[in-house]
């Protein structure tokens, strides 16, 4: 999509800005949507900087628990790749050495299966 806008101030020629080009991308499969299979519950959220972290595995599985902040940037590692039977796992959760904002903790299994919930820590 290109675009380009004149301006205008009272009686005056218009000013025309330099043409912008966006290019905007469509998802050409399911694959990405389909990886985030394993839901993720914080509670309680908002939150104080302390909370429960729980998410249900069909089978052992070898699991990674990242904390990141609202630019994506990794924050911390939780958990990296221990291996967790079948059933409810609960995992708590201690920020309050970080700074309040936004988080998101990812969960990430070694074949793959993903899970995301966003954490809204507030001092």
């Amino acid at each position: 999509v290109s675009n380009t806008a004149a301006i205008y101030f009272d009686f005056n020629a218009p000013i025309i800005t330099n043409t912008v080009v966006n290019t905007l991308k469509m998802p050409v499969s399911t694959q990405e949507a389909a990886a985030a299979s394993i839901p993720l519950t914080l509670m309680p959220n908002p939150n104080r900087g302390q909370g429960q972290l729980r998410y249900q595995l069909e089978r052992r599985e070898q699991v990674r628990i990242r904390l990141f902040d609202v630019r994506g940037r990794l924050v911390e590692v939780l958990q990296d790749f221990t291996e967790q039977g079948p059933g409810l796992h609960q995992l708590p959760l201690d920020i309050r050495a970080k700074a309040a904002g936004v988080y998101f903790l990812h969960l990430e299994t070694a074949n793959g299966q993903r899970g995301i919930v966003r954490c809204l820590y507030m001092d």
